[in-house]
């Protein structure tokens, strides 16, 4: 995560956006209680006539200055008014004084406040980070930019989180959680309710907020989260896992729990990796130097392709922590806007009929992969949909329509069925339409890498419209070959930065086709559990009492009795059978004992490492005698007192 670095000065610039301002490139597509669904988000732009920022530090990339050169993927980026704040997602390609960029409205918070987050020509733009705490780092002549009460704004849209102490979690599916309850997380890193199935034993906080359909939850924590670890390498736990002082290691820490050892922190999330991903299809040439976080990756050498850059770039992984790939991106069409639609409905919207489906006309398409096609004829009956009345107005009901919702699930029908490599999706509407955001787009992705996108027009619409090409239905192109470029991409796993430095600064291989650095990502998220409670101690709960096994059959026989809790560390588990001790086995000698633990039948657990849900197993056989459900069985052990 790009922040303040304290041991250099702030990077604080200024520039202008340029004559063709801003270009929207991602939008909100979530259907929630918020109204912005189809607002652009991610905006790429050309930032110019960005000034040196003096310094007085002769340790920075330039001894006594910033330049455009120091912006990286994870910095923000606002107006003069304080009103548009971005983050930079990637950077394209950066001059001294000029930079190419995609920055986004992060949760919308620009547009959600001022109704703004796009900027425009000429605008004036300051280039800032964050300090620790979340706050902007504001210094220099640069303040003296700002117009009106644009630091008061710009204090005011990070201070929300500061002054709260939220954090904010983002899940794929909404999280099973209500504003209030005390949360923990699951083995996956989802925020969950404390106490629940799978969750982690210690809590983390208090959810305050939900967004996003519940898919982003807010948390308050009872105590310090840790997303800036200085050394992201040794963080090699899961969500929920607890890191030790370590008694090998002076001053290191262990997921390993050894007693006596004082547990420091709780893993909330793995981490989210740093990937640069480059237009760059070609390598460095031999007058270019490339260095990856300070080491030397290339100097002088002539590469035949860019899959032998690759492979050096990956010799030098566990040096630099950055791993290279240049897979092809997948082969997209997306529904386009303007020339692409009808020029009478400018929607992305198929008319069936014109009399109120007394007369319904299916247009029909062959689509394929470049290796195998079908015919789909648009009817939406055959596929169990319905149409609608155009613009959902029944006083237009004589124009039924299908939408690119129903479109969709017809060529996915059509391509699992005859198993060719596409997938078509639901987008937002595309630029260029004339009804807002009433109809979406579509989307259709090749799932093999050698899948290409060809469509062949067969019968019209009702309206006599073709189902893609120019002037069409859906604004699809027709033939949208495979995708051969292989661009470079740079993955760092553990979420550190990835620094890209060398020479030319300009002009040369580095800081072009988004070859530039970034600190995009996030470590392994923690939480500070040090003094956070009171000290763990061993207790005998009595849980596992009086119970009732299955009947067994000969050895390793399955007894349908679970041990209830983990024992706390160093505690043997005794098993008794109608108060008599039976001999437990481990892994070594499982099988000249009367009994052992198990997560699976398989897997056999030694004394420390026996787990909560674990299962005795018999040994009928060796032990002389078979358990029945008439017998009584004891598991007596300590556990934890946080289990209590």
């Amino acid at each position: 995560m790009a922040k303040y670095d304290p041991t250099h000065p702030a990077l604080c610039l200024q520039g202008r956006i340029d004559s063709s301002g801003a270009t929207g490139v991602d939008r909100y597509l979530e259907a929630d209680e918020t109204g912005m669904y189809g607002q652009f988000m991610s905006y790429e732009m050309t930032i110019e006539n960005i000034s040196n920022q003096a310094i007085y530090d002769m340790s920075t990339r330039e001894p006594g200055k910033y330049t455009a050169i120091d912006i990286k993927a994870g910095d923000y980026i606002t107006n003069d008014s304080g009103k548009i704040v971005l983050r930079i997602k990637s950077v394209i390609q950066k001059t001294d004084e000029v930079i190419q960029l995609i920055a986004e409205d992060v949760d919308g918070l620009s547009f959600r406040q001022y109704g703004i987050n796009t900027p425009v020509a000429f605008d004036t733009i300051i280039f800032f980070e964050l300090s620790e705490n979340g706050l902007p780092v504001l210094v220099g002549d640069i303040v003296d930019s700002f117009v009106g009460k644009a630091i008061d704004r710009l204090q005011s849209r990070f201070s929300i989180d500061e002054d709260d102490e939220r954090y904010r979690f983002e899940h794929v599916s909404p999280a099973n959680v209500d504003v209030g309850d005390i949360v923990t997380v699951d083995g996956n890193g989802n925020i969950v309710k404390h106490g629940s199935l799978g969750a982690a034993k210690i809590p983390v906080g208090t959810a305050v907020t939900k967004s996003k359909n519940g898919k982003i939850i807010y948390v308050k924590p009872f105590n310090k989260i840790i997303d800036n670890y200085p050394d992201p390498t040794i963080l090699n736990g899961n969500p929920g896992d607890v890191y030790y002082t370590d008694p090998n290691n002076a001053g290191g820490i262990t997921t390993t729990e050894t007693a006596g050892e004082s547990p420091v922190y709780m893993q909330l999330r793995n981490a989210i990796p740093t990937i640069i991903t480059t237009s760059a299809t070609t390598p460095p040439g031999n007058s270019d130097v490339v260095e990856i976080n300070n080491v030397e990756i290339h100097n002088s050498t002539t590469y035949a392709s860019i899959e032998y850059f690759k492979t050096e770039v990956n010799l030098q992984t566990s040096q630099t922590g950055v791993e290279a790939s240049t897979e092809p991106e997948p082969t997209t069409v997306e529904s386009q806007g303007g020339s692409m639609l009808h020029q009478q409905i400018l929607d992305v919207v198929v008319l069936i009929s014109q009399d109120g489906g007394v007369t319904n006309v299916y247009p029909a398409i062959t689509i394929g992969d470049g290796t195998t096609s079908a015919t789909i004829s648009f009817n939406p009956g055959l596929f169990g949909l319905q149409t609608y009345d155009y613009l959902n107005d029944p006083n237009m009901a004589a124009f039924q329509v299908i939408r690119a919702e129903e479109v969709v699930s017809m060529l996915n029908t059509s391509f699992t069925n005859n198993s060719i490599n596409l997938e078509a999706l639901v987008v937002a509407p595309p630029v260029g339409v004339s009804n807002g955001n009433l109809y979406n787009g579509i989307k259709i992705t090749g799932t093999g890498s050698s899948a290409s996108i060809q469509i062949t027009n067969i019968s019209p619409d009702a309206f006599g419209t073709n189902f893609a090409g120019t002037a069409s239905a859906t604004g699809l192109t027709l033939n949208t070959p495979i995708n051969t470029n292989a661009n470079l991409t740079f993955v760092r796993e553990d979420g550190g930065n990835i620094l890209i430095t060398g020479s030319p600064i300009t002009g040369g291989w580095i800081n072009q086709n988004g070859v530039t650095s970034s600190s995009a990502g996030t470590p392994v998220l923690l939480l500070m559990i040090e003094g956070s409670g009171d000290q763990e101690l061993p207790i005998v709960l009595g849980t596992d009492y009086d119970m009732s096994p299955n009947q067994t059959t000969g050895n390793l026989s399955p007894t349908g009795l679970y041990i209830t809790n983990t024992p706390f560390i160093g505690s043997k588990v005794e098993v008794k059978v109608n108060g008599i001790d039976a001999n437990l086995g481990q892994a070594l000698d499982y099988y000249q004992k009367d009994c052992f633990f198990s997560p699976d039948g398989t897997t056999v657990r030694n004394f420390n490492q026996i787990q909560a849900g674990d299962q005795m197993y018999w040994n009928g056989v060796f032990a002389g005698f078979e358990l029945d459900p008439d017998d009584d069985i004891d598991f007596v052990y300590q556990t934890s007192n946080s289990n209590a």
